[in-house]
């Protein structure tokens, strides 16, 4: 199915005819349903509850022909990479409480949370059901807590029972459900930055994985699920079923066998994980085999010595940190940050579990090195603050390590040739005679005062010694001052030279006529025009120049590109752009830029031309909103009428979407994607972009 502005669906009820308009998103969704309501009413209400809109998913039917009703769902199955997607319409964190279950997945469905309130979807009442049920289909939870599911006597997955599908959870929570919060038999799982907490099972409090099913855990929680009277207090792996899990943590589960993982049959693989602090009558980390990625720590290896031997770290090639029943390994987290003037990089060693920037756990006992160091222009202070920061650190507990860096200081010289005296400005601290310390990047003005009878001369030394310098390293700089001849000792020949040398430094009459040259630089093209007449300048009349070393630049033609104007007349200077060009600045003598140009001296002024794209934005939808850029230029609708603007070639705009009182916005198309409120878009051709609006219930 190729992806739709809307369909309009006509049917007949009760004599009368109604269109619903069924707009689709731009995320690649079939079809987008709305959940306004927390209830668990059915009928044509004018609401459109969870179970309808599951059901009108599921049927490809709307729930009623109210405004407010639950939109029909799209048949999906020629196209099994789309789904429905249900959304939710909510203002304020909200529960939906079932009182009869389970909500029956059959057709692909993706239930997204994005208000950025929190929804909790949860069984109610004392009659038991999974909360979802799902069967060799597409399914996408996101954003969403789902608790309290108990299936009915012998059944399993008290918040999913999953057979065959293949179900993505991304950011949800699973807290006090009953045998397992996920039940996978025989599907394909996908569960990142998810957090499974107080479940209950005979076996898997948080999963139990069997037939061969196959579940990828990444940046994930378990904590509190138990499994009393049986094995994997945390998770459950049966009958040749792959588990993977990476960038997660497992602690303080409960399990007669397997308090953290139990693999009675398949593959669990782990990578930077934890696995610790979790207890069992018998193997309280871990029971079975197990593979190993490096870099995870295993409080306890009994029930896994062949797959984690111990030690801190391990003999194995990428390092696990592992504990045994008599020295346990405890994780702890060691965060390193900087302060002080200067700036550099931390680092520890060795490699342990990422837990963020600059956050690494270890296992208790290890002994870390703490690295620091200094970026160009810094220096290390060799000192670490915090308590128990002694470099190198034994872990023993959670470390905050900070790392202090200065800004470089740097010694500048001033000698003096002949008779005269150097005033550096800031005078910077003393670091002997006629030497000044000061901070790397510090801009020095130094100011020359020569005594009676003598002028400065120059300045020598090393590179940059000027009357301003900017310091980066170790400076040595010369200031020379020479002697004045006096009258004593000239000649009348002298007498005569200097009589008509100040003659010559009298002020010469200005000529009637003075001359504005024009360049046109940059990848555009355009012109330049004068006011009054005489500079008429094109792209066309300039000629770009090589010189050595890479240096490029232009020679315009002086018949065009440069007049004479009466001296002292004010002159205008007009750019204009060429199509698929912008004018972006002058350049030259700093006159060109004012609105008129004072004709006292003779001008340079070069015209930056630069090519350009259009952005055409618009909007779709039966919403209403606003759209603005950033550089600005474009504020379209809701009151703004710039919907077109020319942007640099290869610039990039930030386009923002704001949608209007009893609106929503729902996604973007085109030149543009995604559903959040901002999108960058890259100006390397012409771009059009749609902002769809929905109109809020």
């Amino acid at each position: 199915m190729l992806l739709k502005y809307h369909e309009l669906v006509l049917y007949l009820i009760t004599g009368t005819l109604f269109a619903v308009l069924l707009l689709f998103n731009a995320t690649g969704y079939a079809t987008t349903i709305t959940v306004n309501t927390t209830g668990n009413t059915s009928g044509d209400d004018g609401v459109c509850t969870l179970q309808e809109a599951i059901s009108s998913a599921n049927s490809n039917l709307p729930s009623g022909t109210t405004p407010g009703e639950c939109a029909a769902g799209d048949d999906a199955e020629s196209e099994p990479a789309n789904s429905d997607a249900i959304v939710f319409d909510f203002t304020t964190d909200s529960t939906i409480s079932l009182s009869s279950g389970p909500l029956d997945i059959s057709r692909n469905i993706s239930i997204i949370n994005d208000t950025g309130y929190n929804i909790t979807i949860r069984r109610d009442g004392t009659d038991k059901f999974n909360i979802f049920s799902v069967s060799s289909v597409t399914f996408t939870l996101s954003n969403l807590t789902i608790e309290n599911g108990y299936p009915n006597f012998g059944g399993n997955g008290g918040a999913i029972n999953n057979n065959g599908g293949t179900v993505t959870i991304d950011n949800c929570t699973f807290s006090d459900n009953q045998e397992s919060a996920f039940y996978n038999n025989g599907g394909i799982v996908n569960i990142t930055n998810s957090t499974f907490s107080d479940n209950q099972a005979s076996k898997g409090g948080g999963i139990y994985n069997t037939n061969t099913g196959t579940i990828t855990i990444t940046n994930s929680t378990f904590s509190n699920n138990q499994a009393s009277s049986g094995n994997g207090g945390a998770i459950y792996n049966d009958n040749n079923g792959t588990i993977t899990i990476t960038d997660s943590t497992i602690t303080g589960n409960t399990a007669t066998n397997g308090g953290g993982i139990y693999n009675n049959s398949g593959t669990v693989t782990l990578e930077n994980t934890v696995v610790a602090q979790n207890t069992a009558t018998t193997n309280p980390d871990l029971q079975g085999t197990f593979a190993t990625n490096g870099s995870n720590i295993i409080g306890n290896n009994t029930g896994a010595e062949s797959d984690f031997p111990d030690g801190l770290p391990n003999a194995f090639p990428d390092g696990d940190y592992v504990g045994t029943t008599s020295n346990p390994v405890v994780p702890y987290t060691i965060t390193l940050g900087t302060d002080g003037t200067g700036s550099g990089n931390v680092s520890s060693t060795p490699t342990g579990i990422d837990c963020g920037t600059n956050c690494t756990k270890y296992g208790s006992g290890t002994t870390v090195s703490l690295n620091a160091t200094p970026q160009s222009g810094s220096s290390f202070d060799e000192r670490w603050t915090g308590t128990g920061c002694a470099n190198p650190v034994t872990i023993t507990a959670d470390r905050t390590c900070t790392a202090s860096f200065s800004l470089s200081s740097f010694n500048l010289t001033i000698n003096t040739s002949g008779n005269g005296t150097v005033t550096p400005n800031p005078t910077g601290t003393d670091c002997g005679t006629d030497c000044f310390q000061y901070t790397t990047g510090t801009s020095i003005s130094l100011t020359t005062t020569a005594d009676n009878n003598y002028v400065f001369d120059e300045w020598s030394g090393d590179a940059g010694c000027d009357n301003s310098v900017t310091i980066t390293a170790d400076m040595d700089c010369t200031a020379s001052f020479t002697e004045e001849e006096t009258e004593d000792d000239e000649t009348d020949e002298d007498d005569e030279e200097t009589t008509s040398s100040s003659n010559r430094r009298g002020m010469d009459p200005l000529p009637r006529e003075m001359t504005i040259f024009v360049e046109l630089y940059g990848n555009g093209s355009g012109s330049v025009n004068s006011e009054p007449l005489g500079i008429h300048c094109e792209t066309a009349d300039c000629t770009r120049i090589d010189y050595q070393r890479d240096l490029t630049g232009v020679e315009c033609d002086p018949n065009d590109c440069a007049h004479q104007f009466q001296t002292a007349d004010y002159v205008i200077l007009n750019a204009i752009p060429d199509a698929g060009s912008l004018f972006v600045g002058w350049g030259g003598h700093p006159d060109c830029a004012d609105d008129e140009i004072w004709m006292i001296g003779n001008k340079l002024c070069i015209a930056f031309f630069q090519k350009s794209h259009p952005l055409t934005v618009g909007q779709a939808g039966d919403g209403m909103g606003n759209l603005q850029s950033n550089p600005t230029g474009i504020d379209c609708g809701n009151g703004g009428s710039t919907c077109v603007k020319e942007f640099r070639q290869n610039s990039t705009v930030n386009l923002r979407a704001t949608p209007a009182t009893g609106s929503r916005f729902a996604g973007w198309q085109g030149d543009c994607d995604g559903s959040t409120v901002r999108t960058p878009v890259k100006i390397d051709t012409a771009k059009n972009c749609t902002a769809y609006f929905v109109a809020s219930p």
